[in-house]
């Protein structure tokens, strides 16, 4: 399998976070659409056993990683009140950083603001919508009462990166970036009929693989596989994803998945093997959570290598 680096630019607001589970339901849809849903079908032989053909990151500030989720006195020791509390705010890791010693995290990490001032500016707001009724012409109660909705909207120039795992035995590359283009231009998520979540790909790179390591970053949700990892130096903050289906099974009598309990995003994961390994991706594949039984999430999340030098 191919590591790959994508970037993108939003041309419009996000009211769905860019989640790198949501992105590939997405994409699965667009498979289909563009290619027939035999060519899903068989892309998605092995799916659950281990075997997936494509694995996505949440998309993240260009350069930049989620700070890894572990204990604040792994990698500052010896800080105060005061300082704690600014280490707490402290989102955003420089990707370089992963593979220098953790001492020097705390001088490395940054803040939102941070982010801004380098030129990078997302904001979340609320907006308020509504619905026309066709027979009155207004709004009223019920489905045609005015709601708010949260969306964010990003800085000209924003850049945001989608760190991939591609099989490219199975999927040709030139076909999931046309693929990737084709959901940027439609629009991602929640009201991208009304011009929401827009985006364009400016770059793509294939990437090498990471150097070995007994300790992994992940980029997206994932369902850690038992025994795979050690759970005195695995750390994590759960999240429960309410999912739902979409193109026309969102329309059906049964649009609601059954709730995921996940590892979030930024989880530090620590192999059992003594010995470094370079890992692409780990997880699994999540079937059995909706009515339709050929339904799969991705409980996957691609790797990125964190320097060797914890010692706890």
């Amino acid at each position: 399998m191919q590591r790959l680096l994508i970037t993108i630019e939003p041309r419009s607001g996000f009211v769905s976070p860019l989640k790198g589970g949501q992105l590939f339901g997405q994409l699965a849809w667009t498979i289909a659409e563009a290619f027939g849903s035999a060519r899903l079908t068989s892309l998605l032989d092995g799916y659950v056993d281990g075997r997936p053909f494509l694995v996505l990151s949440d998309a993240m500030p260009s350069g930049v990683v989620p700070m890894p989720a572990m204990p604040v006195h792994w990698w500052a020791p010896e800080v105060n009140a005061r300082e704690r509390k600014r280490i707490k705010v402290l989102r955003w890791l420089p990707r370089e950083a992963l593979r220098e010693p953790v001492a020097r995290w705390r001088d490395r990490a940054l803040t939102d603001d941070d982010l801004a001032k380098s030129g990078f500016s997302a904001r979340s707001g609320e907006r308020t919508r509504n619905t026309i009724s066709r027979a009155t012409g207004t709004t009223g109660e019920g489905r045609f009462a005015p709601f708010d909705t949260t969306d964010t909207t990003f800085g000209v120039g924003a850049r945001l990166d989608i760190h991939a795992v591609l099989d490219e035995t199975r999927l040709d590359r030139k076909e999931f970036l046309m693929l990737l283009e084709n959901s940027g231009l439609f629009g991602f998520g929640a009201d991208a009929s009304s011009g929401a979540g827009k985006f364009v790909v400016t770059h793509a790179e294939v990437q090498p693989d990471e150097p070995p390591s007994t300790h992994f970053l992940s980029l997206a949700a994932m369902s850690p596989v038992a025994g795979v990892f050690r759970s005195d130096r695995t750390f994590y903050k759960p999240v429960t994803y309410f999912g739902r289906h979409g193109n026309m099974r969102a329309l059906s009598s049964v649009p609601f998945k059954k709730p995921l309990l996940l590892a979030d995003t930024g989880a530090l994961l620590t192999t059992r093997a003594e010995a470094p390994q370079s890992l692409r991706f780990a997880g699994r594949g999540i079937a059995g959570h909706s009515a339709y039984a050929d339904t799969v999430a991705q409980g996957y999340a691609p790797l990125l290598a964190v320097t060797p030098d914890i010692r706890h």
